[in-house]
């Protein structure tokens, strides 16, 4: 009497595709919602001439450890094979116009009154952050559906 490995084999099989694919689905995970972010600051940025509005951009991408060492990576890579405990990735989301921080932050006029500032890049980092967790949960379960795991 045998013992029937097949729906074992079978689900391995599934398995190995499916950890094949995983580093392409958390860099399309990443950029998706490093580009919501900037999509969200373009959003909440404050129009003259639309030159702050199209400054936005992707700047560095590091990854840190647990010594605190950081290292720049390419940012077409993303994530490369960068993950395990302890790393961290950063993705740096820039405005280089000379004005932005003070529209992001506020400023004092040269009146002697505050301007308030607009925080387009953080509240934007604060919509995302709130909903990044429930986001990964919905694709990473869509992802194992589609290779048979769940």
């Amino acid at each position: 009497m045998g013992i029937d490995f097949s729906e074992f084999d079978a689900y391995y099989k599934r398995f190995q595709a499916m950890r094949r694919e995983l580093d392409g689905f958390l860099k399309e995970f990443l950029l998706e919602m490093v580009l919501r972010t900037v999509g969200k600051a373009v959003d909440r940025t404050p129009v003259d001439t639309g030159a702050l509005r199209a400054a936005w951009q992707i700047g560095g991408v590091f990854v840190a450890d647990d010594s605190g060492s950081i290292k720049p990576l390419d940012p077409t890579e993303l994530l490369g094979e960068v993950r395990g405990n302890g790393k961290e990735i950063v993705v740096e989301i820039l405005n280089d116009m000379d004005y932005a921080s003070f529209l992001e932050y506020g400023y004092q006029h040269v009146g002697g009154f505050w301007m308030d500032g607009h925080f387009m890049l953080t509240i934007a980092l604060t919509e995302v952050e709130s909903v990044i967790q429930q986001a990964f949960d919905l694709r990473f379960t869509e992802f194992m559906r589609k290779h048979g795991m769940l």
